[in-house]
């Protein structure tokens, strides 16, 4: 038996914007569908491929660390996750005062975890707050206020320290398929 597979995607360039979601698709062929699987992969400049996930012929859809891959009946296979978090460019405060940074969100995750980061200087940046962690770092505050979905940060008396850049992050830990 000599297989005659064959897979070929359907664009050779994606531009997006940074936290849209984004949709990749591919065309394939293969001589036993159901026993076929169909792996995706990235690969980052001057780094190896990196496995995302994988698709076994057999399943509709499959869904992995804010991941969601999916067949639909032309034997195409497209991955998608919608997320995206919005928040202020520049804020003012004044020292020893609460400052406050917003964060909005948006998902089509059924699972998720919000978290904060500042970058100081030219460091990296350094994780100061995950939701669901008890060792978040001292003088900051978040809550998830799921029907705003916002996770503002409060830094609760600000100093010349806290002057920096902050992310607000989401991560996925279950998509739901659009």
């Amino acid at each position: 038996d000599s297989f005659q597979d064959g897979i070929k995607a359907e664009t050779n360039t994606v531009h997006a914007v940074e936290g849209n979601s984004v949709r990749l698709s591919c065309n394939y062929t293969a001589s036993e569908i159901r026993s076929s699987s169909l792996h995706w992969y990235r690969q980052y400049p001057r780094s190896a491929p990196q496995f995302i996930i994988l698709i076994h012929g057999s399943k509709d859809k499959e869904e992995k660390d804010g991941f969601t891959v999916k067949h639909d009946n032309q034997n195409k296979s497209k991955m998608q996750c919608e997320d995206a978090v919005h928040q202020n460019h520049t804020i003012f405060a004044i020292e020893k005062e609460r400052a406050l940074l917003y964060c909005q969100y948006e998902t089509t995750a059924a699972g998720f975890t919000l978290f904060w980061y500042i970058q100081q200087d030219d460091k990296s940046p350094e994780l100061i707050y995950n939701e669901y962690s008890q060792d978040n770092k001292k003088g900051f505050k978040a809550r998830n206020k799921k029907s705003a979905k916002t996770f503002n940060l409060e830094i609760a008396a600000a100093g010349l320290s806290d002057s920096a850049t902050y992310y607000c992050a989401l991560r996925p830990t279950l998509c739901e398929s659009v």
